[in-house]
């Protein structure tokens, strides 16, 4: 019986150190796994804040372009309201100008548009000027129509089925652009002015 013994202690031992060895191996194999995950973990986690930093620093972009872009068209809105408030000031001083300068004016440009006669439809505001123009133009030429125009300034020349059209009102808008433009470059030299002074 000794001799089975032996072999059942012998299978025994062999048994425990195959099971310590397979126990090594599974510890080895466990502590790759948890190394490898916490590997894969800090990279995830390191890409993440790459990714988090890149996001943020692309929203931040973004929102400095918008606020750039919202500043641009708030500056060209205050810009726009300058250039018409200019112009409608200019408008202003030409309707402000004393009756003589008036008469004087419509006068050059019923001559520079080479008009010989017709009814002359003035603005309300105008219609002062209705017999002292008269009397600068050529006798039973043009009359001055009774009823005013619905114009701020300038004047309207009907004759035949032509119509001359000059009014302040047209007159800007033709001009807009360049008008703009002047009024702009007026403008910004003025500011110009002003904070070289401070």
């Amino acid at each position: 019986m000794e001799g089975i013994e032996r072999i059942t202690n012998k299978i025994l031992e062999d048994a425990k150190a195959e099971a310590s060895r397979m126990e090594a191996e599974t510890d080895d194999f466990v502590r790759e796994q948890q190394e490898s995950a916490r590997n894969m973990r800090e990279r995830v986690l390191e890409d993440s804040r790459k990714k988090a930093e890149e996001d943020a620093q692309a929203m931040l972009r973004r929102a400095e372009s918008l606020a750039s872009s919202e500043r641009r068209k708030r500056d060209l809105a205050a810009s726009q309201s300058d250039v018409r408030r200019s112009i409608d000031l200019a408008v202003e001083k030409l309707l402000n100008a004393s009756a003589e300068e008036r008469i004087e004016r419509y006068l050059s440009w019923i001559e520079s548009h080479n008009i010989n006669e017709g009814v002359i439809t003035l603005s309300e505001r105008d219609q002062e000027l209705a017999d002292a123009l008269l009397k600068e133009l050529p006798q039973g030429k043009f009359t001055v129509s009774d009823i005013p125009g619905k114009m701020r300034g300038g004047f309207v020349v009907t004759h035949g089925n032509v119509e001359d059209n000059l009014t302040y009102d047209l007159i800007i808008h033709n001009y807009m652009p360049r008008l703009t433009q002047l009024a702009q470059d007026r403008i910004e030299a003025a500011r110009g002015e002003g904070e070289s002074d401070e």
